[in-house]
């Protein structure tokens, strides 16, 4: 059984180099069966791609859902991932097929 309070280690503020840019991401700590987290990608100077993201607990699982988008361009799109793999320093998430 996976449970939020696993993720601890994923609290705080991150960054990779990655297409082409620099992706950024900062996460709340997990409170009330939540965790929440935004992310940003930033290439020459204009922020190209974002998510908001809300870890839950449901049940014995974890489930992700993700709002991706474009800094306010177009509408965005949710997608919901379930937790595949869960290490004390990575999180795997594979789509959901409901």
């Amino acid at each position: 059984m996976a449970s939020l309070s696993e993720l601890g280690w994923l609290v705080g503020s991150w960054h990779a180099t990655i297409h082409g840019g620099t992706f950024e991401e900062h996460w709340m700590r997990p409170t009330d069966g939540t965790m929440q987290g935004v992310g940003k990608l930033r290439v020459k100077g204009e922020t190209t791609f974002m998510e908001f993201l809300s870890i839950e607990q449901s049940g014995d699982q974890l489930i992700i859902w993700i709002i991706l988008g474009s800094s306010s361009k177009g509408p965005p799109r949710t997608v919901k991932f379930r937790l595949t793999e869960l290490t004390d320093k990575a999180v795997s998430m594979g789509a959901s097929r409901e």
